[in-house]
């Protein structure tokens, strides 16, 4: 079978999403003829990794204003496949699955976020009432495309669940394929256990982009408990960190935050074996938010200091797995906690591989041809 894997973004390209998109092609490479189209400069419909011109999709009204030329374009292309998995945000990607769909190829939808994360990371600065219908045009723009769709894979249990709700009635499919960890990252954990402890200072481990949508309450409630301990606090960050987190740290003479450079992850998982505990900022209204860095944590035992909502997919993650969870109000323990032996065997963990994981993508795509 021939399929093309439809994302914005491809390796060499950098971001979180481009592991999930490169992993989707490893896997389904190996059973199938898969190429991949990206977003690029220009238009090259040639080889492997073909690219479609970024300016058609700079914004959903571009995108519609250039709805005749994009099948035009793409048409000849789609017409030699069998399937098409086509991977958002941004949402109006979706378009090119509208293409697939007139030229009567079968499609899948990758929704990697909610479309309420836009209202989340713009609620601050923009008007509340033009995000609402921002958010209601998005979301009834995924919804029809969606519909005509053989099924929508989502990353994690609630945003599956969410997205299930609005195709009550009908035969669309929903899957949850979370972006989790490698198999070999359990086993190659194993290998790397500190045996030094050093109980002078505290080292908290941070991965992943810390956006303005997280600056929380609950995160600088949480700087100013770790402010208040007896001992020196450094927080090793792999990843952006807007201003306004950034700011609120250098408030502080206890905590020291370092910057690390982005590296290679058998690299990344030897650090985060070396810090006592790990960082997890969530937003305050996110509820299907699982952030990625939530299957790097549990590989490891140690504690994880949540910040955000409670009862989010990464909370429930953690909750599952019985990671030692430290909230704000229990800052002040934290020495007590992190002197606790935990320990659990990879089977606990497994289910949360991306390999687990993708068997139900496999079979959602198995039956769409055994129909």
């Amino acid at each position: 079978m021939k399929i093309l894997l439809v994302s914005s973004l491809f390796p060499p390209d950098k971001g979180v999403s481009t592991h999930r998109i490169a992993f989707f092609a490893e896997e389904l490479g190996k059973i199938h003829e898969v190429d991949i189209l990206k977003f690029g400069n220009n238009t090259c419909l040639d080889g492997k990794i073909k690219t479609i011109d970024k300016s058609y999709f700079s914004s959903l009204a571009k995108t519609l204003l250039n709805k005749k030329n994009i099948e035009n374009i793409l048409s000849p292309l789609i017409e030699r496949y069998d399937l098409l998995i086509v991977s958002g945000p941004p949402y109006n990607i979706y378009e090119i699955a509208n293409v697939a769909f007139n030229k009567k190829i079968k499609f899948v939808l990758d929704l990697r976020d909610q479309p309420d994360l836009i209202y989340s990371e713009l609620k601050k600065s923009s008007s509340k009432i033009l995000l609402k219908i921002k958010l209601y045009l998005t979301n009834y723009y995924i919804n029809s495309i969606a519909k005509k769709s053989q099924f929508v894979s989502c990353v994690g249990g609630i945003s599956s669940a969410i997205t299930q709700t609005y195709f009550a009635g009908t035969d669309t499919k929903v899957i949850n394929i979370h972006n989790g960890f490698l198999e070999r990252d359990i086993y190659l954990v194993d290998t790397y256990r500190s045996c030094e402890v050093d109980t002078t200072k505290i080292v908290i481990g941070c991965v992943g982009s810390l956006h303005n949508f997280r600056a929380t309450n609950d995160l600088f409630k949480t700087f100013s408990e770790l402010e208040n301990l007896n001992k020196p606090v450094i927080i090793r960050h792999w990843g952006i960190l807007c201003d306004e987190i950034l700011n609120q740290i250098k408030q502080y003479r206890n905590i020291t935050y370092e910057k690390c450079p982005p590296i290679d992850r058998i690299l990344l998982l030897q650090d985060l074996s070396k810090v006592d505990a790990f960082l997890l900022p969530c937003s305050d209204d996110l509820i299907w938010e699982p952030t990625t860095s939530v299957f790097d944590y549990i590989l490891f035992s140690k504690p994880v200091i949540f910040c955000g909502l409670r009862n989010n997919e990464a909370y429930s993650i953690l909750e599952s797995v019985n990671q030692p969870i430290v909230t704000s109000n229990r800052i002040k323990h934290i020495d007590e906690i992190l002197s606790r032996t935990s320990t659990r065997s990879p089977e606990e963990i497994l289910s949360f591989s991306r390999e687990n994981s993708f068997l139900r993508f496999k079979r959602g795509i198995d039956e769409v041809f055994d129909e």
